[in-house]
């Protein structure tokens, strides 16, 4: 663990900024967007091929990489009883989670004679990103799945790196299975994100992509947001740990350790006002096998807890655990972080698997304006406005003088159209079918 000095640790959050921009990845990935929207299917064997080994167009006769019944029916045979329960006892726990917190406000408010709200429905079809390379990423088929259903989207599909067989991790196909995916390809990196934000003859074009990725996957993402939605731009996992004397260094030492082994560009960091505390995970984790300076591991050595939380609140953590004495005293504290986790039995690798909310979850100092992805994620509101001849005739007098304001003629015509007396008879009192707000 590398222990820094408070301005150091600034410095450090500071540099991330324009860590998802390179140049020339945007150049290169936008080339290959434009490629699979030109080619389809072809430019993703093409891609495949060239990127993950698997030649699907010559050894099997066509675009042959959506994942067939028999391949899942396969996978479920492949899988342990103990892996299968684990998927299954996942599943149910986000299943739980976003029922149980998802927009359910639907009734709008009567204001005055009249009804103002906002009505909320599930887009049509989401597609999911579920990493392979390294290792197969079983949890973010559940992760994401399962919001997505919950929602109520109808059609949810899914790209996954192929394995150098041609296949994918059989666990990943159970989880899709379990979670409630209706079709899966064996297609990964940017050229999916290409085929899932404007199809293919094979893979659909979806209204919603979700899911982490590598740097390829992010700057694709990003470059097709406007013709398709995406959750958010995936970085380097991190989480911040905020401990005192009455923590399980232990604890603290196996969770830090667990964050870098996301990868080489994993960021932990413990802040602590106790430098007591410091140097004994500091130690632990170089028993444990941790370089003595790894610099992905930083130990802050904060004066107070207010100024420990205001690191936390600049550093904007991905997860954010927090192992003190009176952890009650320190959430309303927290202003900025994608999942905050409280007391040692809620370390950060509980809330990757089985917890409940989504592991999908801001990073890179996103946490200060946005969220972790949840069901409300796959909806969206329509403004809605009933009005009635008394109710809007206010309203409308308002409108058409700010319309002749903007010289917009036709605006404040149309307007005043219906503030005359002939503008017909007052409508009869009405009843909201969504809401039973009564209306006159």
């Amino acid at each position: 663990m590398k222990v820094l000095g408070k301005k150091e640790f600034v410095e450090s959050l500071q540099a991330r900024a324009g860590a998802l921009y390179d140049s020339e990845l945007v150049s290169t990935v936008t080339a290959l967007i434009d490629d699979v929207r030109k080619r389809g299917d072809c430019a993703l064997i093409e891609y495949t091929r060239r990127f993950d080994g698997v030649d699907y167009g010559r050894r099997r006769g066509g675009a042959q990489f959506e994942v067939k019944p028999g391949e899942l029916e396969a996978a479920y045979e492949g899988v342990d009883a103990a892996a299968l329960e684990a998927i299954r006892f996942a599943v149910d726990r986000v299943r739980e989670y976003s029922r149980n917190t998802m927009t359910s406000n639907t009734r709008p408010a009567q204001v005055g004679p009249g009804v103002l709200g906002r009505v909320y429905r599930a887009v049509d079809s989401a597609g999911l990103y579920i990493p392979g390379g390294r290792k197969p990423y079983i949890s973010t088929a559940i992760m994401t799945a399962v919001p997505a259903r919950v929602a109520g989207v109808r059609t949810v599909v899914a790209c996954t790196p192929p394995r150098p067989d041609g296949g994918v991790d059989p666990h990943i196909l159970v989880a899709c299975g379990e979670a409630g995916v209706d079709r899966i390809f064996k297609v990964g990196g940017a050229q999916a994100i290409a085929a899932m934000a404007y199809g293919s003859e094979t893979v659909p074009r979806v209204d919603k992509i979700v899911g982490p990725g590598n740097r390829y996957v992010t700057a694709a993402k990003r470059l097709v947001y406007g013709d398709t939605g995406i959750d958010s731009l995936a970085g380097p996992s991190e989480v911040a740990i905020l401990a005192d004397e009455t923590a399980n260094l232990d604890w603290v030492a196996a969770d830090l350790f667990a964050q870098v082994e996301h990868g080489a560009d994993s960021r932990a960091a413990l802040l602590s006002t106790s430098a007591g505390v410091i140097g004994e995970v500091g130690r632990r984790l170089m028993l444990a096998g941790a370089e003595e300076e790894d610099p992905r591991v930083v130990g802050v050595l904060c004066d107070s807890l207010a100024e420990a939380l205001e690191l936390v609140n600049r550093m904007a953590p991905e997860h954010l655990q927090v192992m003190t004495v009176d952890p009650i005293e320190v959430l309303p504290l927290v202003r900025s972080a994608g999942a905050i986790l409280i007391g040692g039995y809620s370390p950060a690798a509980l809330g990757d698997y089985a917890a409940g909310p989504s592991h999908v979850l801001p990073t890179g100092g996103a946490a200060r304006f946005s969220s972790g992805l949840t069901a409300d994620d796959f909806m969206v509101s329509s403004s809605l406005v009933w009005g009635s001849r008394t109710g809007m005739r206010a309203p409308a007098e308002a409108a058409a003088v700010l319309a002749d304001l903007e010289g917009f003629v036709m605006h404040a015509r149309a307007l005043r159209a219906r503030l005359g007396d002939g503008a017909g008879p007052e409508a009869a009192e009405s009843t909201f079918p969504g809401g039973g707000v009564g209306m006159r």
